[in-house]
């Protein structure tokens, strides 16, 4: 284990920083956390070891049946929070729910439904959203055919959007341990999101959707005829695509 490593789990542990941990010299790990170590070594995500992620205010619980919400994510969170929205937003691949949970938790009059293909998801989705006390109608599905024959205001989405080829490349600590079925799709959901969205968002809606550095250019292309608009993460690349119906 690398010391940047062993840093971050001792100051997870320890419910402080790693620099905090730094200035006070050497720290003993409680006994307690000695089996959250094992698991750790054997490469187990952070999020994982202690159950739950902060996300945009609101508290998280994460398991392997569900991606670890990113803070990269909460860029998108916020983005669609301080647009105001109004009516009804649809989150589909909700995961953990951390978008429909914090966008509704910040936004309380939204009419929030959140959708994803894997019932042990939207199981602990569903925990979320009471945990954080917020109302969201949760449907089992996949990709828009919960919603069929109705519109929506918004919709929010960080789909799975890997390649295969990616993939295989992933860090272990991805690969191993996060469900493959929130990762790998490619551009397949920007394609066929494009495809319906003239039928299922009002007049005056929104779509904001995460992607990746490598498949921003691929997924604006599939929308040349709406509005669009990219906002970058943190480190400065393209990650996100606002598609605006009028």
């Amino acid at each position: 284990m690398t010391k940047q490593k062993a840093l971050a789990f001792a100051a997870d542990c320890l419910d402080t920083t790693p620099v905090q941990l730094l200035l006070k010299g050497d720290v003993t790990l409680p006994p307690q956390f000695y089996p959250r170590l094992e698991r750790y070594l054997k490469g187990e995500p952070l999020a994982y070891l202690r159950g739950f992620v902060d996300f945009l205010g609101c508290h998280i619980s994460v398991s392997s049946d569900v991606l670890i919400p990113r803070q990269e994510t909460e860029i998108l969170a916020d983005k669609i929070v301080q647009s105001a929205p109004t009516g009804i937003l649809w989150d589909l691949c909700t995961g953990s729910g951390c978008l429909a949970i914090a966008i509704k938790k910040h936004c309380p009059d939204l009419n929030v439904f959140a959708s994803d293909i894997s019932p042990k998801a939207l199981a602990l989705a569903k925990q979320n959203a009471t945990e954080n006390a917020v109302s969201i109608t949760f449907y089992e599905g996949d990709f828009l055919a919960p919603f069929a024959g109705q519109t929506a205001d918004v919709i929010v989405s960080n789909p799975p959007y890997v390649t295969e080829e990616e993939y295989a490349a992933l860090d272990p600590q991805v690969k191993d341990w996060e469900p493959k079925l929130a990762l790998v799709g490619g551009d397949t959901f920007y394609r066929q999101l494009a495809q319906n969205l003239p039928e299922c968002m009002n007049p005056g809606g929104t779509a904001w959707l995460e992607s990746s550095p490598q498949m921003i250019a691929q997924s604006l292309s599939y929308f040349a005829d709406w509005k669009t608009e990219v906002i970058k993460d943190y480190a400065g690349h393209d990650r996100f695509l606002v598609v605006k119906n009028g």
